[in-house]
């Protein structure tokens, strides 16, 4: 294909993060009115360090049930539901220029090499972690953009 369709700007918008040290009642409160299921977490320089989904919560609730069980979540941080990730640092960066088509080689080596999906794509100018996000693709996302000749 001469000229691939690009992951910007299909892909392009701004993410709904969380510093580590936010309360975790105030990115639940984003996901359900957003309706999305993972979010990056911060340090307080803004680079991401982890990525923290539905699963990860849910784990992380499972394991504060009191014995009545109910649930404190006042002044817990972001940064308490780290040790609760599955599959740590499963994301990568990717520049503004990659193709749909190498995005989904990506989500598709992974699968390959790891036996497990690659949580998210991380979109940047160059594809460096230390650079301010542009957007993000999962594999829902980009499976439907790729057009397989039969």
């Amino acid at each position: 294909m001469a000229d691939p369709k690009k992951v910007l700007p299909r892909f392009q918008f701004d993410v709904l993060g969380a510093l580590e040290d936010d309360y975790i009642n105030d990115i639940l409160m984003k996901m359900n009115q957003n309706s999305f299921s993972q979010f990056p977490v911060y340090n307080t320089t803004g680079s991401i360090i982890e990525l923290i989904n539905t699963n990860t919560v849910s784990r992380w609730l499972s394991s504060n049930l009191e014995m009545e069980g109910t649930i404190m979540t006042e002044k817990t941080k972001i940064k308490n539901l780290i040790p609760f990730i599955e599959f740590k640092s499963n994301y990568k960066f990717i520049s503004r220029n990659t193709s749909v088509y190498e995005a989904y080689s990506l989500f598709i080596d992974q699968i390959l090499e790891k036996k497990r999906n690659l949580d998210v794509l991380f979109i940047t100018q160059n594809g460096r972690e230390n650079e301010s996000l542009l957007g993000l693709v999962t594999i829902e996302d980009i499976a439907p953009e790729i057009n397989v000749d039969k």
